[in-house]
């Protein structure tokens, strides 16, 4: 038996267009991926006997392996502040916003915000209210409203339009309000600042920020994320943060493959300024959302590409509002000048049908 809302919901998913199938994409050139320097496609070069494929355990019970603790020195030592590991950047996104705000806080976020912030936010006992997409005349009156200790959570770039939040206006905030700024660096890291360090470093914001995450499975071509803080906090976040406490650790040799990364990540200035010439052809978005009204529309013009060997994915509403669908565009230091000329060959031709 199985209960009817289940069976409706799927067969109304698909009368609209909106069914989601899993799809193994054989070869092609990559505009969809969140590989941004190729990272992703490395091979640990395995030169110790200890690279367990199991953690056995959560960190606070038998799953923190030494190469944990070397790779947190290593954060702490690159971003001159504490730093806490965890499985992936949804569970540290929702780690975070579940626990630090209290029942008398305030969260305000971007309506943009990533899935796993929003869900975080759901979970806090704060009182949460969403601004409008860089709107911050919004964000000051709701600012000026709210109750509590203030947190604001932004993303440095936002996965789904490739743009960024006003660093000023959030520097006059933090001043003026006193708010605690809470920024995903998600698709940022690796990209922008000094080595790769991010958009906080970037735009000079380590004294406004409160706290910033950095998933690892973008540009860092691995899997999960890390939070930096100030220590107090980080040690709030091992005592309370329910993702943290109750999720197995990453096993060691992920940990291990991760160090290696980084490693190349600091070193990749050659794909970073060949990536930030691509997106010069993109409005200076290394994503870029092509919209195409209709998913089906959409869904048609992703398949034409498919055609040609691009591999580009359709984003349908509801994950975006309705008429605003779109070609999440994805460009990758790998990525040609001749297959760029191609996709635009396409995307001109799109545009004058």
């Amino acid at each position: 038996m199985i209960p009817n809302h289940i069976l409706n919901s799927l067969e109304n998913l698909k009368s609209i267009g909106q069914f989601r199938e899993l799809k193994s994409y054989g070869n092609g050139i990559d505009f969809f991926s969140n590989d941004y320097l190729g990272l992703g496609k490395n091979f640990i070069n395995i030169v110790k006997d200890d690279l367990a494929l199991g953690s056995t355990g959560s960190r606070l019970i038998s799953g923190n392996h030494y190469y944990y603790e070397q790779l947190e020195v290593f954060l702490c030592e690159w971003f001159e502040k504490s730093v806490l590991i965890y499985g992936s950047g949804f569970t540290a996104n929702l780690g975070v916003l579940s626990c630090i705000p209290t029942r008398h806080d305030t969260i305000l976020y971007d309506s943009f915000c990533h899935t796993s912030l929003k869900d975080g936010i759901r979970l806090s006992l704060a009182k949460s209210y969403a601004f409008p997409h860089n709107n911050y005349e919004k964000l000051e009156n709701l600012i000026k409203n709210s109750v509590g200790d203030v947190y604001v959570a932004v993303e440095s770039v936002y996965s789904m339009d490739g743009d960024s939040p006003d660093t000023e206006v959030l520097k006059y905030l933090v001043q003026k309000y006193g708010i605690y700024l809470i920024v995903d660096e998600a698709h940022s890291f690796g990209i922008l600042g000094e080595k790769g360090k991010g958009w906080i470093h970037q735009n000079q914001l380590e004294n406004y920020t409160f706290l910033s995450i950095y998933p690892l499975g973008k540009a860092a071509g691995a899997y999960g994320a890390f939070v930096v803080a100030d220590e107090p906090i980080i040690q709030y976040l091992i005592n309370h943060s329910r993702t943290f406490i109750y999720s197995t650790a990453l096993p060691p040799i992920m940990v291990y493959g991760i160090y290696q990364n980084l490693l190349e990540l600091q070193s990749a200035d050659i794909q970073r300024n060949y990536l930030l010439e691509l997106s010069k052809l993109f409005n200076h978005q290394w994503i870029y959302p092509l919209i195409i009204s209709g998913n089906e529309n959409c869904k048609s013009f992703a398949n034409i590409l498919l055609n040609h060997g691009i591999l580009a994915k359709a984003i349908l509403s509801p994950t975006v509002p309705k008429n605003k669908e779109r070609i999440r565009i994805v460009l990758h230091s790998t990525n040609t000048l001749e297959e760029v000329k191609l996709l635009s060959d396409l995307i001109n031709q799109q545009k004058n049908i």
